[in-house]
């Protein structure tokens, strides 16, 4: 009887402390978040590793659908020779999302180029694919984390594979048309 008193205390807490937020779908709103991330091009005989930035701007176009612009820019963490040490990309991602929920799970696909300079500029397109998981924590503000896996079928570097590997931790505010 205690330990059931204690958890209906503990869910009562709970929902008096952190009441859940309002629906609202994305299809009626714009988002614009920032964010931080990390991603891996493994490879031999070395991996090249890189810590970046990232802005994005999405819309809805229906009641599961939004596209998103986004811009990275990223510093290398590899004293490979043949890569840059710095490197940017540019996409355009249209993402599924099921939004009647407060923990919001999304998949998506994109296209992008990839810019990196050292010696040269050296362009890259991409295909991406991603999964992540948007908390709104109101109606305005979410926090995400998304996984992306990106394809760059040009790729040339001997060293380093053609896939990337991208975490990303992403704060964003949504906001009416």
């Amino acid at each position: 009887m205690v330990p059931a008193l204690r958890l209906s205390g503990l869910l009562i807490g709970i929902a008096v402390f952190l009441p859940p937020a309002p629906a609202s779908a994305y299809e009626d709103l714009h988002t614009l978040d920032v964010g931080a991330g990390y991603t891996s091009l493994p490879g031999t005989p070395s991996s090249a590793h890189s810590l970046g930035v990232a802005l994005g701007y999405g819309v809805g176009v229906g009641d599961a659908w939004s596209l998103r612009g986004r811009a990275t820019l990223m510093g290398g963490l590899t004293e490979t020779a043949s890569l840059s040490r710095f490197a940017s990309t540019l996409s355009l991602d249209a993402i599924y999302l099921v939004d009647i929920v407060q923990l919001v799970p999304i998949l998506g696909a994109g296209i992008g180029v990839r810019a990196g300079w050292g010696d040269a500029l050296r362009l890259d397109p991409s295909l991406d694919a991603f999964a992540g998981l948007d908390y709104l924590i109101d109606r305005e503000i979410y926090v995400g984390a998304e996984y992306r896996l990106s394809w760059m079928p040009l790729w040339d570097v001997a060293e380093v594979s053609q896939l990337s590997h991208t975490v990303e931790l992403r704060f964003g505010w949504r906001l009416e048309r």
